[in-house]
């Protein structure tokens, strides 16, 4: 977008385009375009405008404050305001409709700069894309979802492989199929929730994203609530959560805290994990009485231990290592002259991810689980205790969300802060899924404060002082 008075044209499809962008955002992150020109009579002659989702609805705002001498009351009625909101895209589409055209040229030597923060992407042309083509590889879907899941890169890696993997299946036969196990309050549910976001926005089929505690799965006959109760039963009219696949076949379910559901329930999941299937008990629009979960994702999560599967057990007897390349005996001592060893690289993690799966099968037997359904989980992805590295940039991430609610964009925050907040969590035995109540209820009066002044805007600010006296300063 070169000029503002291109709103005034643009499409319903680069809306919907640019609505999708500002969807993607965390809420209160900002989408920004850069040097766009104003109109004849503004002051400054170009600035920087963005948009962003709030829970009002979707706001379009400039950086800065615009002088306009004009005699429009479109653009008077909007500088003044420095922002404007509608509670639809269609409705910010049509204030923008009204906005004056424009037939004044262009400066030349005005480039198309687009700042790039986070994961604000960067644009690839000067008017809005018509659609973008992601390819989601294995390195795009680390990437992507290390920007949520913190501290947890081996896991990440992992999931993301084989995630990667199973969408390059045009055809696959069962669907994938992950066990997450580790700690509490790690980052299992953060990354099962970050997959199912990430596929229903880049997959050229939107994937719907279906989330079950089967801490309420307890009784035998709670499968039904999953396969659909038989005729004559209460309930049979209803629809099961199994029939989300009917409806969308792309979708990921996300099965919390397996360990609490009845064993019938887990032995349900075996036909789905070898074949892709399970049957209904009622017929289906297509006439079978079988769901197809093909190219379906499931999830589980698990607090329970699967075992030391670190310890490494040593072989009997004697082994070589078959990496030498050469021997030799110089002043009195044995030299042992290596192969180069391979670089990092994706078959090392392929290596990585199968003795891991397989010693978290074992591990899985171990603790009772049929050996017939833990050989069917596609893979597992073990989540450790976070270090305090982690727990820091996790504290500091909560504050900056916390910051965005608000319409507040932090460049700095005082590490004191960051330090108390620690010691408050840390103290009273919290977890690190606290840090978010403890983020609002210290921190709430002070940006809320800051939103009443000045509103939504774009501004910086640093948060300093301590965290039970903070203040907002700007950037």
């Amino acid at each position: 977008m070169e000029k503002l008075s291109d709103l005034r044209n643009t499409s319903a499809q680069d809306f919907e385009w640019l609505q999708h962008k500002i969807d993607s955002l965390p809420s209160m992150r900002p989408y920004f375009f850069d040097n766009v020109a104003l109109y004849p009579g503004c002051s400054p002659e170009s600035t920087t405008i963005g948009f962003f989702r709030s829970d009002q609805g979707y706001i379009l705002f400039f950086n800065e404050e615009i002088s306009y001498t004009g005699d429009d009351p479109v653009l008077q009625r909007l500088f003044s305001d420095g922002s404007f909101m509608a509670d639809t895209m269609d409705r910010l589409r049509a204030f923008c409709q009204q906005l004056p055209d424009d037939l004044a040229d262009i400066p030349p030597d005005i480039p198309p700069i687009v700042t790039v923060e986070d994961n604000i992407t960067d644009f690839d042309a000067i008017t809005i894309p018509k659609d973008e083509v992601v390819t989601l590889s294995f390195d795009f879907i680390r990437n992507e979802l290390r920007k949520t899941v913190i501290g947890q890169d081996s896991a990440v890696d992992i999931v993301s492989y084989q995630l990667a993997a199973h969408l390059a299946k045009p055809n696959p036969k069962r669907p994938l199929t992950l066990l997450f196990y580790g700690v509490p309050a790690t980052g299992k549910s953060e990354l099962a929730k970050a997959i199912g976001d990430l596929l229903s926005r880049y997959c050229s089929h939107k994937y719907g994203v279906v989330w079950v505690d089967l801490n309420t799965y307890t009784e035998a006959h709670t499968v039904h609530n999953l396969t659909g109760a038989p005729a004559s039963y209460i309930g049979h009219d209803e629809p099961p959560v199994f029939y989300s696949v009917v409806e969308n076949p792309y979708t990921v379910f996300i099965w919390d805290e397996v360990e609490k559901s009845h064993p019938a329930v887990l032995k349900l999941f075996m036909g789905i994990m070898d074949e892709g299937r399970c049957a209904s008990n009622k017929e289906l629009p297509d006439h079978t009485r079988e769901y197809d979960f093909r190219h379906s994702i499931h999830i589980f999560t698990t607090n329970s231990p699967l075992g030391e599967l670190g310890v490494k057990k040593h072989p009997i007897g004697f082994a070589i290592n078959t990496d030498i390349k050469d021997i030799s005996y110089v002043d009195d001592a044995v030299s042992v002259e290596y192969k180069e060893g391979p670089k990092e690289s994706e078959q090392s993690l392929v290596q990585h991810i199968y003795e891991q799966n397989e010693k978290a099968r074992r591990a899985l037997v171990r603790t009772g689980v049929l050996p017939e359904i833990a050989t069917r989980f596609s893979g597992f992805a073990e989540f450790k205790p976070l270090s305090d590295t982690a727990k820091i940039r996790i504290i500091a991430k909560t504050i900056l969300n916390t910051g965005f609610e608000y319409g507040i964009k932090l460049k700095y925050i005082a590490p004191a802060i960051i330090q108390e907040m620690a010691n408050v969590a840390g103290k009273d035995g919290f977890s690190v899924r606290s840090y978010r109540t403890i983020a609002e209820g210290y921190l709430s009066s002070v940006f809320s404060a800051a939103q009443a002044v000045s509103g939504p805007s774009s501004r910086e600010y640093r948060l300093e002082g301590t965290l039970a006296d903070p203040s907002l300063l700007p950037a």
